[in-house]
């Protein structure tokens, strides 16, 4: 889950899932980005603790980029 401030420019693609390639990590690694403007990371990290609360997952990175 990544919080991504500013998804408006052509640069800016889907920054969680753009992590998890260039981390090396499979492709079968999901990932997401959450556009919510300020509220981004806050977004992302709630999103992930729900993930790991439901047992959906064993292992959640959350985190933000902007501007």
């Amino acid at each position: 889950m990544w919080g991504n401030a500013n998804k408006a420019d052509r640069d800016n693609r889907d920054v969680g899932r753009m992590a998890v390639l260039l981390a090396g990590l499979p492709v079968s690694v999901p990932a997401t980005a959450a556009n919510r403007l300020c509220g981004s990371s806050l977004d992302a990290a709630i999103s992930a603790s729900r993930i790991l609360k439901s047992g959906d997952a064993d292992t959640a990175v959350a985190g933000a980029w902007g501007p």
